[in-house]
């Protein structure tokens, strides 16, 4: 089904939206934090930056989907993965750079 929105501004409430109550599962223990979900995640950030990005309003991403896409633009490094995936575990996910 393709959903057709009236404006980039309502595109990204709605893909905020999805990646932050993907979080929250995460966060909650009712969504398992596997390789499908962090795909899902992945796909959810790179949107969320594209749309922000895209129409040169990246202050438009909320603090806890901005930390998705600075997370998953290192996803390829392990150490970084096995951080992304413990960080995950707390609601709402922190900056990556805030780690300890």
């Amino acid at each position: 089904m393709m959903v057709i929105f009236a404006n980039w501004n309502e595109e990204l409430a709605t893909t905020q939206s999805a990646a932050d109550e993907l979080l929250q599962q995460i966060a909650a223990g009712t969504a398992a934090s596997d390789e499908h979900t962090l795909t899902r995640l992945e796909k959810l950030a790179t949107a969320c930056a594209r749309l922000a990005y895209g129409a040169n309003s990246p202050a438009s991403l909320t603090e806890p989907v901005h930390n998705l896409v600075t997370w998953c633009d290192h996803l390829d490094e392990p150490t970084w993965r096995a951080s992304f995936i413990a960080a995950l575990q707390s609601y709402p996910l922190g900056s990556p750079w805030q780690r300890t």
